[in-house]
């Protein structure tokens, strides 16, 4: 599997590979893995292919228990990359390379904003995450934005679909992603929002 760097192995252990490491760091080949930041919890790796248009960057976090969880910063694919439309093996390759680390949760800040189009500019990890698996709250102010960006005749859709999520506190997205048209709405009007996504052998994902 190659080596991996020195200071991979003092945070993950001497078993880690670099190949082990790249798949769990998203990195595909001609992916040079940077180590950009580390600490005794924390490491930080990069991954930039340039000829895939590709930029990845991960931070792995040792917690307080012990156990690993990764902080999943950054993944940007270019639009006339290769590799668009290929998320989904992507993240498959990455789940089954951080459950064999003992990483417990992702974590991710899904950015992007719906424009009321099926064209979405930009990021778009506010809908194509949710989409595979990702969930986090839907805080009472989230629902209220995802209500105000609304146009005309959706307002009155999302208004319909905010009525029938759980009451309380507890709200998540996969609530809204598995009503009726709840998934299209939010690709429309949607915006940046927290996920994690549990690599737990009971998780629902």
């Amino acid at each position: 599997g190659g080596q991996a760097p020195e200071i991979a192995k003092e945070f993950f252990g001497e078993d880690i590979t670099a190949e082990w490491l790249g798949a769990a760091c998203n990195a595909i080949d001609g992916c040079e893995l940077k180590i950009a930041s580390a600490t005794d919890t924390e490491i930080g790796i990069e991954c930039d292919n340039d000829s895939k248009g590709l930029m990845v960057t991960r931070n792995f976090v040792r917690r307080q228990d012990g156990s690993l969880a990764v902080k999943n910063e950054l993944f940007e694919i270019e639009k006339d990359s290769p590799l668009n439309g290929q998320g989904t093996s992507m993240l498959a390759n990455q789940i089954a390379a951080l459950r064999k680390m003992g990483v417990l949760i992702m974590y991710t800040v899904a950015a992007g904003d719906g424009n009321g189009t099926d064209e979405i500019e930009g990021m778009n990890g506010f809908y194509t995450w949710p989409r595979l698996g990702y969930n986090g709250p839907l805080s009472g102010s989230k629902i209220s934005s995802f209500i105000s960006r609304a146009r005309g005749v959706d307002q009155d859709e999302v208004r319909k679909l905010t009525r029938q999520l759980p009451v309380g506190s507890q709200v998540q997205i996969q609530d809204l992603f598995k009503l009726p048209n709840g998934k299209e709405m939010w690709r429309r009007y949607g915006s940046t929002i927290r996920l994690t996504f549990d690599l737990s052998d009971d998780s629902e994902n």
